[in-house]
């Protein structure tokens, strides 16, 4: 008995002291290893010790946003919701920089990231007006954080596509011809699949030219800007929907070339797109 005592004290000495040799990097580093090998049990493992044990680590927010994935990759959404939305009741910090890894942008986005992630998982459950909440922190309130325009412009047609998606599983055409509009003059990213998927809502539909023509001719400026610096930016209305007029700025050293603006326009592929129904 004494021996079986005294065999038992040893090994738990020796676990301790297998995890005491090792530093929070070294499971962050195993975890993220396995990760990449589609080993989702041993990448979970990893993490779930860092963020039990270390959680004023300096790697404990990465490490509970791939706690998260770990979860969603291994179809355990029940815990992957609880995971994410700890993380968007936290104080993490969406800018903070980083190095590469699993969140490879050079901002962590965890909120950002969290919020679209709980989206995929409704979306997975069916439950699109819940998916489209949660896409719509992401769009809002927890927006992509990022230094590069295009990248930018790239979540922007992402965000449009996904609304649509979400949009068309409710039955709600309308809701998706709207989300989509807004994305049709980004030109720092390729949004043909914007204006594909406007062809396809809007086929059928007569006089749609038409009342093109009569929203641009009715284009109007609003004031925008912040930090006191103030500026107008020139928008028209087609289907109910506000749209930004391309190269539509007018400050004092660029004032807005109302003429330059239609052309633009008319040779956009949105344009083309909607005189060719």
């Amino acid at each position: 008995m004494k021996t079986r005592i005294l065999l038992t004290v040893l090994f738990l000495f020796a676990l301790h002291s297998i995890h005491a040799q090792k530093m929070p990097s070294d499971y962050f580093d195993e975890g993220t290893k396995a990760f990449k090998s589609n080993r989702f049990d041993a990448a979970l493992q990893s993490f779930r010790y860092l963020v039990n044990h270390h959680p004023k680590n300096d790697l404990y927010p990465e490490a509970l946003y791939n706690y998260g994935v770990c979860f969603y990759e291994l179809k355990l959404n029940d815990s992957a919701i609880g995971v994410f939305n700890q993380i968007l009741k936290s104080n993490v910090n969406d800018k903070q920089k980083m190095p590469g890894g699993i969140v490879a942008d050079p901002y962590a986005n965890y909120k950002n990231r969290s919020s679209s992630m709980l989206s995929l998982i409704y979306e997975d459950k069916k439950m699109y007006e819940k998916a489209i909440y949660y896409h719509s922190l992401s769009d809002t309130v927890y927006r992509y954080q990022h230094f590069c325009g295009n990248e930018i412009s790239e979540n922007q047609v992402h965000n449009a596509l996904r609304y649509e998606s979400l949009y068309k599983k409710l039955g709600r055409r309308d809701d998706a011809i709207a989300s989509l509009l807004p994305a049709v003059f980004i030109y720092f990213a390729n949004n043909d699949a914007i204006i594909k998927e406007l062809k396809g809502l809007l086929t059928g539909r007569n006089g749609l030219k038409a009342k093109l023509d009569a929203s641009i001719v009715a284009m109007y400026p609003k004031s925008v800007g912040d930090c006191g610096d103030h500026y107008k930016r020139y928008y028209f209305k087609f289907l109910n929907v506000e749209i930004t007029v391309p190269a539509g700025f007018d400050t004092a050293t660029h004032p807005f070339d109302r003429k330059y603006s239609i052309g633009e326009i008319h040779d956009s592929n949105f344009y083309k797109m909607i005189a060719s129904l």
